[in-house]
Parts: C-alpha cells; sequence; structure tokens
C-alpha cells in the first residue's frame, strides 16, 4: 500500500496494537559505526527490541527472519552486539526489496517492546 506521495504509509506496518517508537540508524558507507550507535542507544535504553535489516538483490537461503539467541553464539554480529548491549528480542531480517514491507511487518508484529532500535537503510522508505 502507498500513500498519496507514492511511499507506504507507516501504518500498515502495523496492526490493531499501538505502534511502538523507533529508533531508526542509517548510514551511506559500510563500517561508519550504525552497529556501535545501534548498541550504545540499546544499553541505555530500558525496554528495547533490537532488528537488522539486511536488503539482498536474491533472497537468501534460509529463514527470512532470524531470531538472535540469548547468548549469542557468536559474539561479534551486529545482532549479537544489540544482545549484549540489552535488547531483547533481537531480530535479523533478510530480505528483498520486493518482500521489505512484509517481512518488517512481520517482525515487527512479534515485539511487544515501546522502543524498537531498527538498524538499515531501505526500511527508512516505508517508516
Amino acid at each position: 500500500m502507498q500513500g498519496k506521495n507514492g511511499s507506504s504509509s507507516p501504518d500498515e506496518l502495523f496492526s490493531a496494537r499501538e505502534a511502538p517508537r523507533i529508533i531508526t540508524i542509517s548510514g551511506a558507507n559500510k563500517d561508519i559505526g550504525k552497529s556501535s550507535l545501534a548498541a550504545y542507544l540499546a544499553n541505555h535504553c530500558l525496554c528495547c527490541a533490537g532488528v537488522k535489516v539486511s536488503v539482498h538483490d536474491v533472497q537468501p537461503e534460509g529463514e527470512v527472519v532470524i531470531e538472535e539467541p540469548q547468548p549469542p553464539p557468536d559474539l561479534k554480529t551486529d545482532t549479537a552486539r544489540l544482545v549484549q548491549a540489552g535488547a531483547s528480542p533481537v531480530f535479523w531480517v533478510r530480505t528483498t526489496r520486493a518482500n521489505l514491507v512484509e517481512d518488517v511487518r512481520q517482525v515487527l508484529s512479534r515485539i511487544d517492546t515501546p522502543v524498537v532500535i531498527l538498524e538499515g537503510n531501505s526500511v527508512l522508505e516505508h517508516l
């Protein structure tokens, strides 16, 4: 669904419940501190979830939405850093541009925290 200006409405990402406050972290390049900022914010937030959105040209093999376990098996991943900082739950969404809205809607429906820290560039077009 698209709004008047051709962009998606934030309301379409949420069902009948109140939408959480979403903090988005984006950047033009790799390795500029997005994950560090996300972890810093999670460390200073009393009750937040964490979501990393990766958009691919072709759908990667395996699950689209991966929930990071606590404790994470690999402490060096972006999602593990969110878990270590106190975000819970933490998800990694591996999607394509065509499936982005539906996949983000799916993960947001699984989150019941007042704040979501979301790392990703493409999702900004829909929030």
